[in-house]
């Protein structure tokens, strides 16, 4: 279906209500005033996104790393449509037929052929789940005092308040964030404790999770949570031993290891999932993004 043309009208009206009325995601509120500019767009397709006034733009981090498939699917819209008309939401306890099969296809996809897949809304309410599954987990098994949480520095996990406590932010202003987060070193090989000064990681990153780990009491400590690849301190891949090491420190202190494919996962770094890439397969993994490419 063509999309109309807005007339210099229609779109000055859009601008006026989004000044009054949006606030953006990440952003003041003030940052849609006309002085810094509102850029309507009102279309796209592929990997392109047209304004409000037919100029292009090449979407080059497919939205927010999620269109994995490209703007304007068609076949997604009317799949979207049909099940929407079906039942769009189904009482508790109870499963639809689409629900069981994408849970068995997902699990099919998964290292872990035996995987048992929880749908959330997105990826940072997928990385709350991880956590307070690895919490429920240990007190299940009469293990209540780990509640400690192990991220490394720098790193990215959602916008929520208890995914912000990961990564260790910077001062907030939303107040203490949550209790329980011990924050370890981030794998870079140009920068911090990894460097051997060659631009060669020499592991010590992965060995500063075992020694927070022993410093905190390895009775304390629920989870570790990590992306195989990082994103948000920039994209570096990680020693060929590096998640192989933290995988059998983890077993060995009873740790429960949480993978965040948020952004990795389905495909972006050529397998399926990035843990793949070392063997290795984690107690959780989060995923979202490309799962439904947006």
């Amino acid at each position: 279906m063509a999309i109309r043309q807005l007339t210099g009208e229609e779109i000055e009206e859009i601008k006026l209500n989004a000044q009054d009325h949006f606030w953006p995601h990440a952003k003041p509120a003030g940052d849609m005033s006309e002085d810094l500019g509102i850029k309507v767009v009102k279309s796209a397709k592929g990997i392109w996104v047209e304004d409000a006034n037919g100029d292009k733009y090449l979407d080059l981090i497919s939205g927010m790393f999620l269109k994995a498939i490209g703007h304007g699917r068609k076949e997604i819209a009317e799949a979207v449509y049909e099940q929407m008309a079906d039942i769009s939401y189904s009482p508790g306890g109870t499963v639809t037929p689409v629900t069981a099969e994408l849970s068995a296809k997902v699990a099919s996809l998964a290292p872990d052929k035996e995987s048992r897949i929880y749908f959330v809304s997105g990826g940072s309410e997928a990385v709350e789940t991880a956590i307070k599954m690895a919490k429920q987990y240990h007190f299940n098994n009469g293990d209540a005092a780990r509640w400690k949480v192990l991220s490394r520095k720098g790193s990215y996990h959602g916008a929520t308040h208890m995914c912000m406590s990961l990564g260790q932010a910077g001062p907030s202003q939303i107040g203490p964030l949550m209790p329980g987060n011990v924050h370890v070193s981030q794998h870079n090989n140009y920068r911090g404790i990894c460097n051997d000064g060659e631009g060669n990681c020499n592991l010590e990153c992965a060995r500063d999770i075992e020694k927070a780990i022993e410093h905190e009491g390895s009775g304390t400590v629920a989870a570790f949570i990590a992306e195989p690849i990082t994103q948000a301190g920039g994209t570096h891949i990680p020693h060929p031993d590096y998640w192989p090491m933290i995988r059998e420190i983890c077993d060995r202190h009873g740790v429960i290891m949480i993978c965040d494919e948020v952004i990795n996962g389905f495909g972006r770094t050529g397998k399926m999932f990035a843990t793949e890439h070392w063997d290795v397969a984690p107690d959780i993994t989060t995923v979202a993004k490309q799962l439904t490419s947006g």
